[in-house]
């Protein structure tokens, strides 16, 4: 049993795959597959300056940060809502509403 041990772990070792199935082994090779995919035409920035500045802001590394931030602070908004709430909160909840639905 000890000598078995040693020989799973050493396979183990050289590929990381030796007690998957085969479902597994393809997947994990499809997921190797899909890390390296790459958009085959780099994006390019556009020439006229209105489109160029959004492409600017969009393609911020801070940009998907602050969508998924309104996102949560959207959803958060949304679960606060239930039966029988005060009048104030229903319009506060519909300006937020729209105003999310601005920024979106």
């Amino acid at each position: 049993a000890v000598y078995s041990a040693v020989l799973i772990d050493a396979i183990n070792q050289q590929t990381g795959t030796a007690l998957y199935t085969a479902m597994q082994r393809n997947w994990l090779r499809t997921a190797k597959k899909f890390e390296r995919l790459r958009p085959l035409v780099p994006l390019q920035m556009p020439e006229n300056k209105i489109r160029k500045s959004f492409w600017l802001i969009v393609n911020h590394p801070n940009f998907q940060n602050l969508i998924t931030c309104v996102i949560l602070f959207n959803i958060v908004i949304m679960a606060t809502e239930r039966y029988d709430q005060p009048e104030y909160w229903t319009n506060i909840m519909t300006v937020l509403n729209w105003l999310l639905l601005i920024i979106y």
